[in-house]
């Protein structure tokens, strides 16, 4: 079977591509029955032969996905374009492994805003609370300053009694 695929030819971190028909059970790298165009993806600039591709789009060959997208760009097809990223089922797993660990670290997060919530709470009260805490505090302090002074007064009279003696 004919396969309508890219075949690198650009250098290092430079990819430009040769669209070719090919066996399907050869490599890119290998002789292909005819070059069709090339592709650059960098500049987006292609030369295709639209003839030569529609040919053997007629004896049945059949388009890669980067290449089926590619010639609907160039409305040389008319069909919905594929996707072309395919995830292995490693990867799928990690993926999902990972979306989980997000959801648990979010119902942490709302465990522990929830707590923090409930913690603001108490903290209000007891400010709320603190005011008459700190009048009464501030009353029972008033009342030993005054018998201290009272006390003061006591032991400062019976001094000046004492010395007057």
């Amino acid at each position: 079977m004919v396969k309508l695929r890219f075949s690198r030819i650009g250098r290092k971190k430079l990819p430009h591509f040769r669209l070719i028909a090919q066996e399907k059970r050869k490599d890119q790298g290998d002789k292909s029955i005819e070059i069709l165009g090339w592709f650059n993806p960098r500049t987006k600039e292609k030369e295709l032969k639209k003839e030569r591709i529609e040919y053997w789009l007629s004896q049945g060959a059949q388009a890669t996905d980067s290449v089926h997208n590619l010639l609907i760009d160039e409305d040389i097809l008319k069909d919905d374009k594929r996707k072309t990223f395919k995830v292995s089922k490693k990867r799928k797993a990690k993926a999902e492994k990972g979306k989980e660990e997000v959801k648990e670290q979010k119902n942490e997060e709302t465990k522990t805003t929830e707590e923090k919530s409930a913690e603001e709470k108490k903290e209000e009260i007891k400010k709320e609370a603190k005011p008459e805490a700190i009048k009464e505090e501030t009353k029972s302090e008033e009342k030993t300053k005054l018998e201290n002074d009272k006390q003061e007064q006591a032991s400062a009279e019976e001094k000046t009694a004492e010395e007057k003696k």
